[in-house]
């Protein structure tokens, strides 16, 4: 007989047995301690497919957007009030920890990084809202793909590259898309405003974690603290996993426009990377109020066969006269 606890503590049990002469039953209690876990450290050609989804809600009496409606559609002027945005995988998505190698930061530093290789096939829906008349609904798909470098001495992340393609399907012309463009970008973290890290290595890797534990600043920290505490425990697609809760700084949250950001994330000894990743936003950009979600799931890991010799180096704030690259 198999039971899942959510949570340490006592608990009362009860055991019924039913036979061909009646039943029997037997009554006790059960102390269930604290999961522990040890999150393993990545290896090269770790691997892990991902469920994702999400939404994105942006809205503004006034109007988002003014326009003139085609012939084929009737004509007329049109404002748009509220825009939908929901989107999931169209297929699994792939995190490949990839061999080292050289790359340059935004100074022209030279670093030797580990690069993290996230590719997406995500489903779109888009809905617009007008002041006036019915929703309208389009299709669409996003593709990207993104790497991460993280420096092997200190394992922050030094540049990220990003190549996405956007298509918007057109229900007059179904063969032409309404809308497509392909965009790529190298980033840069900023120096003056510290960044939380969504990743294990910001919250210490080969790290034991215990239920109910407080514990350290992680992300950076350059004057600007985030909180990480375990909140629970939990089983996610058969991974056995601490639920970790994140609070950004509060002033770093309102000078980027955001009133509230809830971040979760699901840690385990079975996976190098984060099993779950659970945020949600509200936020005011202008006269425009945007809310959003996104949720990555891990569907499956599988380790790599090489293991990786980070090295160890403070992390002091820039001086003075350094200046943010973008």
């Amino acid at each position: 007989v198999y039971h899942h606890f959510e949570s340490k503590g006592e608990y009362g049990i009860k055991l019924t047995v039913h036979y061909q002469g009646g039943r029997k039953a037997r009554s006790g209690s059960i102390h269930i301690l604290p999961l522990t876990i040890t999150v393993p450290e990545r290896r090269t050609n770790d691997f892990a497919l991902y469920d994702i989804s999400g939404y994105m809600n942006v809205t503004n009496p006034e109007g988002l957007y003014s326009g003139t409606l085609p012939p084929q559609l009737g004509g007329g002027e049109f404002t748009v009030t509220e825009v939908d945005v929901t989107y999931e995988s169209k297929d699994s998505a792939t995190v490949n920890v990839r061999p080292t190698t050289p790359q340059e930061d935004g100074f022209g530093a030279i670093h030797t990084t580990v690069p993290t290789e996230t590719k997406a096939e995500l489903d779109l829906t888009f809905t617009a809202r007008p002041s006036e008349g019915p929703p309208v609904s389009l299709g669409g798909e996003l593709s990207s793909e993104e790497t991460a470098y993280e420096d092997l001495k200190n394992g922050r992340t030094i540049k990220t590259k990003v190549i996405s393609h956007f298509t918007l399907d057109n229900p007059m012309s179904p063969s032409t898309p309404a809308m497509s463009f392909e965009e790529a970008a190298t980033l840069y973290p900023l120096l003056r405003k510290a960044g939380v890290e969504l990743s294990v290595s910001s919250l210490r890797e080969n790290r034991t974690f215990t239920e109910g534990e407080d514990f350290g600043v992680g992300g950076y920290d350059i004057g600007v603290p985030y909180g990480w505490q375990v909140v629970g425990a939990d089983n996610i697609n058969g991974f056995r996993c601490l639920k970790l809760r994140i609070v950004p700084d509060t002033q770093l949250l309102s000078d980027a426009g955001i009133d509230t950001m809830t971040v979760y994330m699901w840690l385990s000894s079975q996976a190098s990377l984060p099993v779950k990743t659970y945020i949600y936003f509200q936020a005011t950009y202008g006269d425009n109020d945007t809310e959003g979600l996104y949720v990555s799931e891990m569907l499956s890991f599988t380790q790599g066969t090489d293991e990786i010799s980070w090295g160890t180096c403070s992390f002091e704030p820039p001086p003075d006269n350094a200046q943010d690259h973008y």
